[in-house]
């Protein structure tokens, strides 16, 4: 994560990046890596994106270790 300056109407955005490291899908390779690519990496990359779209519509709590909080 990572906090964006603010903009002028006060509000904040965080930019959020998501990986998976060392996943190796069954179907990929038992039965065909572009047969995954076509379904299952799709589906892996619409429900990733509309997860994240999620979170800007929540309000969420405030952070109990303070990771984002501003720096002194």
């Amino acid at each position: 994560m990572r906090r964006e300056p603010p903009r002028s109407d006060g509000r904040e955005d965080l930019l959020i990046e998501v990986e998976v490291a060392n996943f190796y899908p069954s179907i990929a390779v038992g039965f065909s890596m572009p047969v995954y690519e076509m379904t299952q990496s799709a589906v892996h990359v619409l429900v990733t994106h509309a997860f994240l779209r999620s979170l800007a519509e929540l309000d969420l709590a405030r952070s109990k270790i303070g990771v984002l909080a501003d720096q002194p």
